[in-house]
């Protein structure tokens, strides 16, 4: 009773699913979402080349799929902003319904979304200056603060793209066609997040801790769908995904992929197996810290 109370927004987020909510539809349209991402990301990739050959910049410093360089890593969040035209076009094509249907109520989506960043700010800001402090060694300088500073105005808005198009699918789309028909949490909660999380398992970059990785990101799919459910709305999902990102892309990161936006990098690695480890379980703890304050400032 308590839960379907919480959830009751969730009925309204859900209702323009309810017309076409077929599983087999569903399916299909997961299937079509891939095949028309990757058509748009193979002519972005053919555009940014031309540009880049156009203005006489380094083609290799803006390929995407890597993290060794700024312009890789913008290309490549920026590529991710194209999900979201692909779901556009499978829910009018599919489901016969606005691709806007999928944030929510955008008035409401907009307001959440500020709450939560702010207080997920405030948290963070908190967290840093209390103890324990550090990473057992010193960080290591990364990127310059001026250049750091000049790209972060551009780099806010890719990872605003990046988070806010994975959202569409996940806690959006599928989350939305699950809810529209089943009323169990366990089906429309846990299955996207499950799926969530083994797109997250990759061994080439995290090694041992790959499944440690791909649970942490099953955890963390829970987390949004459980805010989107009690909002109604994209909105605190996408500023969860935001805030995380911000602060794992543009602040403090491994030093072997995907760095090159960091202000600074650990002292280890991601072949310190054991270390690493250990720091999940604390981003772990910092993921439910995240969580129970997006809830505290929705009821504000």
């Amino acid at each position: 009773m308590r839960r379907d109370f919480a959830y009751r927004a969730h009925r309204s987020f859900v209702a323009p699913a309810k017309s076409h909510m077929q599983l087999w539809r569903l399916a299909f349209g997961i299937l079509l979402v891939v095949v028309v991402f990757s058509a748009l990301g193979q002519l972005f990739a053919g555009l940014i080349m031309v540009a880049a050959e156009a203005t006489g910049l380094d083609v290799g410093q803006l390929q995407m799929g890597t993290g060794e360089t700024p312009g890789a890593i913008l290309t490549t969040l920026f590529a991710y902003g194209l999900l979201v035209p692909s779901v556009f076009l499978v829910l009018w094509v599919l489901h016969e319904r606005s691709g806007m249907t999928v944030f929510g109520d955008l008035k409401a989506m907009k307001g959440q979304f500020i709450i939560v960043v702010l207080a997920l700010v405030i948290v963070n800001v908190a967290l840093e200056i209390l103890p324990p402090w550090g990473y057992g060694a010193d960080l290591v300088s990364n990127v310059p603060l001026s250049q750091w500073l000049v790209l972060l105005p551009l780099s806010l808005v890719a990872i605003l793209a990046q988070t806010s198009a994975e959202e569409v699918v996940f806690r959006g789309y599928i989350q939305q066609q699950l809810g529209a028909r089943f009323q169990s949490p366990w089906v429309w909660m846990v299955l996207p997040s499950v799926l969530f999380g083994l797109l997250h398992y990759d061994t080439a970059s995290a090694g041992e801790n790959a499944w440690y990785i791909a649970l942490w990101a099953m955890l963390f799919g829970m987390a949004a769908a459980d805010l989107t459910a009690r909002s109604g709305t994209l909105g605190p999902a996408i500023a969860l995904h935001f805030v995380n990102n911000v602060i794992a892309m543009l602040f403090v990161t491994l030093p072997d992929n995907w760095h090159a936006l960091a202000l600074y990098v650990t002292p280890f690695d991601a072949s310190n197996t054991e270390i690493v480890r250990a720091w999940l379980w604390v981003d772990l703890g910092f993921l439910g810290v995240s969580w129970l304050t997006a809830r505290l400032a929705l009821q504000r």
